[in-house]
């Protein structure tokens, strides 16, 4: 066999276990075999990977919003709570417990996060 035959022939296997691995399972992935060497059904891995693709890209978009509506929740709950404060001294002094500050910042760091700005 040539050289150049050789170098086909490893292309072709190489390419039939991308294609394969691509898609996912197992010997339902081919469709016969050249001599010792099997071959990829190329419309069937096709099909199963743009519908994982396409499954994917729904999940997503599907967490995409997810995520905005939890930001703009964490937002709303955040102004509401803005400047809320555990107790008011006689003096008029008004006091935020540690924890309560804590969980102002964190909120605060949430959101930066979820925008990009952290």
């Amino acid at each position: 066999m040539s050289d150049e035959y050789e170098a086909l022939r490893a292309y072709a296997h190489e390419a039939t276990k991308v294609i394969t691995g691509l898609a996912g399972g197992g010997s339902e992935n081919f469709s016969g075999q050249i001599g010792d060497m099997f071959k990829a059904d190329l419309e069937f891995c096709a099909k199963k990977i743009r519908d994982r693709h396409e499954m994917m890209h729904g999940l997503i978009v599907k967490a995409k919003k997810t995520n905005d509506a939890l930001l703009e929740a964490l937002k709303a709950m955040l102004e509401e709570y803005e400047g809320i404060y555990d107790s008011v001294d006689k003096a008029g002094n008004r006091w935020q417990s540690d924890e309560a500050a804590n969980a102002e910042v964190k909120a605060r760091d949430a959101i930066a996060k979820a925008e990009g700005r952290s």
